[in-house]
């Protein structure tokens, strides 16, 4: 298995960066034009570009590089970051096993929309790989209660926003999980609440910073019109690799929505509080659709519970590689 991590690891790799090289997209051509005729300072990308296809980090780097720069210069730190995303996939998984972490190597790898957001100049791939790297801070915290882990947690939850707002979801699983195994596990209430204000105060007073200069009065963008069940169907389907539509997409989708639900009753049972973040990161996007039904959805706006979603289900893989050969077939 760990032969098969390396070489996935190897292959994700050089995918990532062949599938960078292509032409620039719409919406990538968009950043550039917003960048052209508002951006004449660092500070003008925060300022003037209110825009919800301004993605600030990867637009901040575009505007570093200029505007005749290649397709794969200004998508380099998308697909730093993807990469990064599998190692970081690897190492939360690690902290199980050495075959959860391969596992979660191997399907992070070999993800088409991991791959398909890491290789382009917009903030998703940022936001995941900031939305892991927080979540892995987060449970080194937890056990070792280091001020390096905290800046590390600090430094990826500022970052991940202003990578993306997406990153908000995986936020709330980050405070649901640490709201729940402070309180629970410190017997010290006192020390609970210092833990809790030295982790979240510095990114809250940050962030709140970040919204009231670049985010207050944003313009949203136009998109394709689009129906809820299919969106869900299409991102479900292709977080296993299934089609966009049709019958083999719905019984993918559904073989999706399956495995992550029991998975997540499968640590329950263990009495592993993981599933706490991982059910908030999941049902917090089904829970903002009414809320964000004017405006264009797409299956990129899921991408944070698709990262999180394989890093469950290499939970579930590997409790099924333990259980005989009935359970090596099935994984």
């Amino acid at each position: 298995m760990f032969a098969i991590a390396v070489a996935s690891f190897a292959v994700g790799t050089v995918v990532r960066v062949l599938a960078a090289q292509n032409d620039l997209w719409f919406d990538e051509v968009w950043t550039l034009e917003l960048l052209r005729e508002r951006a004449h300072s660092f500070g003008d990308v925060f300022i003037n570009i209110k825009h919800s296809n301004n993605h600030h980090l990867c637009s901040l780097w575009m505007w570093l590089v200029g505007q005749n720069a290649s397709a794969l210069l200004y998508r380099l730190p998308s697909v730093l970051a993807s990469i990064g995303t599998i190692v970081l996939a690897g190492l939360i998984g690690l902290r199980q096993s050495r075959l959860e972490g391969c596992i979660a190597v191997i399907l992070t790898s070999w993800s088409y929309l991991l791959i398909h957001f890491g290789t382009e100049a917009r903030g998703y791939s940022l936001a995941i790989f900031f939305a892991l790297l927080a979540w892995y801070a987060l449970q080194q915290f937890e056990e070792r209660r280091s001020r390096a882990w905290t800046v590390i947690f600090w430094s990826a939850a500022v970052l991940g926003f202003v990578a993306h707002l997406e990153f908000a979801i995986c936020f709330a699983g980050l405070v649901a999980w640490a709201l729940w195994r402070f309180v629970r596990s410190r017997q010290n209430w006192r020390q609970a609440v210092l833990d809790l204000f030295a982790l979240f105060t510095v990114p809250i007073v940050l962030l709140l910073a970040f919204y009231f200069v670049a985010i207050r009065g944003m313009e949203v963008g136009g998109g394709p019109k689009y129906q809820v069940t299919p969106l869900l169907i299409k991102t479900a389907s292709y977080m296993l690799g299934g089609p966009a539509s049709g019958a083999a997409a719905g019984i993918a989708a559904l073989l999706a929505v399956a495995a992550i639900y029991v998975v997540l009753v499968y640590l329950m049972f263990e009495r592993d509080d993981r599933w706490i973040f991982y059910a908030v990161v999941i049902v917090v996007p089904l829970g903002l659709i009414p809320i964000l039904l004017p405006v264009p959805l797409s299956v990129r706006y899921f991408i944070i519970t698709v990262a999180a979603s394989m890093v469950l289900l290499s939970s579930g893989y590997t409790a099924l590689l333990h259980r005989g050969v009935a359970g090596r077939g099935i994984g």
